[in-house]
């Protein structure tokens, strides 16, 4: 249900947020990780409704936060091949 996903994607980098502030964990790549995923999430419940560009900020925040991991790399590219389509398909 998107209509519930939203509240807990906020709540989520919330969450992550406060981490990343005030550094809780032993190792701040734990808290990048953290951070990074709650924002690619995000990313894709806005990708899924119609949000691009926000999804687009998103992904991207994502994966400086945490250059380790290929995930919010791959959903940009993703996002930029979906709306590249779309542009060329109308």
């Amino acid at each position: 249900k998107f209509e519930d996903a939203g509240p807990a994607c906020e709540a989520a980098l919330a969450i992550s947020e406060r981490y990343a502030r005030y550094d809780y964990w032993p190792t701040s790549s734990y808290t990048s990780r953290n951070q990074a995923l709650a924002y690619s999430n995000r990313g894709v419940l806005r990708a899924v409704t119609g949000d691009f560009d926000g999804a687009r900020q998103d992904f991207e925040f994502a994966a400086r936060v945490d250059t380790n991991r290929a995930t919010a790399a791959v959903n940009l590219a993703h996002l930029k091949s979906r709306q590249a389509t779309a542009v060329t398909s109308l």
